[in-house]
């Protein structure tokens, strides 16, 4: 027994809804599960259409004796063909796809030549039966993973039982020979096109799965990338100790760094539910108006007073430039500065400069400053 298809989770497979029995195929590559599940309705198919034969044939022996002369050689391949195709099943269940594959067309093909040599009937009722023979190499494409010359092996043994059944029954049934070459002829030129059809129909479509699968693979292989760069662009403006944000055109946030979430005092669950810099930023006009300079192409920063969570107002200054897609705008991504140290060290500098010169202007000397050309930038009240 060859091995069984084992799961194989590929950077190509995308899972599709399979019938409970399936589970083995649940991380099998897209076309195998396809496959797979084709076989399974089909041998649900055929089971329940030889079962219908069975019953048909069993009630047609009890009305005409003619179908009652050939209930053995007919009931009896039936029913072995019910039995093998629920073994096919249970391989299919266990994960032998291979075996199955085989083993189904195989299983069909067997009892339809063994009921056409033995079973006692017209001409026109035994050489109708083959065309069982022709649905069973039209599926072959769909059933076979690989060796694709397996179809034409079997178009090939078809042919020659084909032959064979011929002369066999040309002795016996009373046809003449022309008739038994017209549809000797006749038959095998359509199992040999099916055959070549068939071999051609696998040929393109594994070429075209294959392509499928690498353009797959590459695109896999790209988002892979892309992810694993944006990975490291995040951790690296985490690292920042301004804040960094992007956002759309009506001012969504659409993300923020983690010195911006500590900054402003938001968690992540604030952002998921929805931000927007209208509502963290307390002066709205101001803010879409330097939106519009933005879109002109001015980059200088512009400074604002930001609400944190707590309601907490916070001097910032913000850099920010426009996004684009497909050369159009579609949003704004910039950096955060907190100023209020800035302001604090202002206020204070002002302060300290305020002191000193109401002393200057107290002292009873006259005290100046002058540039290098000896104009007076500065000089007290005494002077």
């Amino acid at each position: 027994m060859s091995k069984p298809t084992r799961p194989i989770m590929s950077s190509d497979s995308y899972p599709i809804q399979l019938p409970r029995l399936l589970r083995a195929y649940s991380k099998s590559e897209y076309a195998m599960q396809q496959r797979a599940k084709f076989i399974y309705y089909l041998c649900i198919l055929l089971a329940c259409a030889a079962s219908f034969l069975i019953v048909f044939r069993l009630l047609s022996g009890f009305i005409s004796p003619v179908f009652n002369q050939s209930l053995k050689v007919v009931v009896l391949p039936l029913t072995a063909l019910v039995i093998t195709i629920l073994l096919c099943l249970w391989l299919l269940y266990r994960g032998y796809y291979n075996l199955t594959a085989n083993l189904l067309p195989l299983l069909i093909i067997i009892t339809t030549w063994l009921i056409m040599f033995f079973e006692e009937q017209t001409p026109l009722i035994k050489l109708d039966s083959v065309v069982n023979i022709l649905a069973a190499l039209s599926m072959l494409p769909l059933l076979f993973a690989r060796r694709k010359s397996m179809i034409l092996v079997y178009t090939l043994i078809n042919i020659l039982i084909l032959v064979v059944f011929m002369l066999h029954y040309q002795s016996t049934s009373g046809i003449t020979r022309a008739e038994m070459w017209d549809y000797l002829v006749d038959v095998s030129v359509t199992m040999a096109f099916i055959g070549l059809v068939g071999y051609n129909i696998f040929n393109i479509n594994k070429k075209a799965l294959d392509k499928a699968q690498s353009d797959i693979k590459k695109r896999i292989d790209a988002e892979a990338a892309l992810l694993k760069s944006e990975k490291k662009f995040r951790e690296m403006t985490d690292l920042l100790p301004q804040a960094v944000f992007e956002m759309e055109l009506d001012g969504n946030l659409t993300y923020l760094n983690k010195s911006g979430f500590q900054e402003l005092g938001y968690s992540d669950e604030d952002f998921h539910q929805g931000m927007n810099i209208f509502d963290i930023l307390t002066e709205s006009e101001k803010l879409k108006e330097n939106i519009q300079g933005v879109i002109r192409g001015n980059r200088s920063g512009n400074q604002y007073i930001a609400r944190r969570k707590n309601g907490d107002l916070l001097p910032v200054k913000i850099y920010s430039s426009t996004i684009l897609e497909n050369e159009q705008i579609v949003g704004f991504r910039g950096i955060v500065i907190d100023i209020s140290d800035s302001i604090k060290a202002e206020q204070a500098l002002a302060k300290s400069e305020r002191k000193f010169r109401e002393m200057a202007e107290l002292l009873p000397q006259t005290l100046y400053e002058s540039d290098l050309q000896g104009k007076l930038t500065y000089i007290n009240r005494a002077g």
